[in-house]
């Protein structure tokens, strides 16, 4: 498996572990659009994790170091049960916990430890509607190895797609 694949489910294990009581917690393609954010706001509360660019980095031996962004997109509404916490603090708390222990967190082999940490509000509607949206991206140090097979550095059945015929 792809180092970039490992290291965007490895988040999306690391919080489903820290944070059990989510709605949802999933990998995402990249870059989030406005009603991707709308959703995230329906299921809240929620993690969701991106990979939206990579920094080149130089190669040796096979290896390619390349540094990727990494970002967490966390939404949180008013709640009244189990107790009752505005949507402000209770993404705050999320991410509180998630930035306490990102340092130390390890994403699998090749993947050096997170750095340049740093969080964002996104969104925060105060009483109105309770909504909160807080944003931690940061970067990973990852060591790529092209994984080689018979029919070389990709399979083709990457490169080609079966699209059935339907009819008229």
């Amino acid at each position: 498996m792809s180092a970039l694949i490992t290291l965007q489910a490895s988040i999306v294990s690391e919080i489903n572990t820290l944070l059990p009581g989510l709605k949802s917690c999933r990998a995402h393609p990249g870059r989030f659009t406005r009603d991707e954010l709308k959703e995230m706001i329906i299921k809240s509360p929620s993690a969701h994790v991106g990979v939206p660019k990579l920094y080149g980095g130089p190669s040796s031996g096979g290896i390619t170091k390349i540094r990727a962004k990494c970002i967490t997109v966390f939404s949180a509404t008013n709640t009244t049960r189990p107790k009752k916490l505005s949507g402000d603090d209770a993404v705050m708390q999320m991410v509180g916990v998630f930035l306490a222990k990102l340092p130390t967190l390890n994403f699998g082999a090749g993947i050096l430890p997170p750095a340049d940490i740093e969080a964002d509000n996104l969104y925060q509607s105060g009483s109105k509607d309770g909504v909160a949206l807080w944003a931690v991206h940061w970067t990973s140090p990852v060591s790529i190895v092209p994984e080689l097979t018979d029919e070389g550095a990709l399979s083709p059945s990457l490169y080609y797609s079966y699209v059935p015929d339907v009819g008229p």
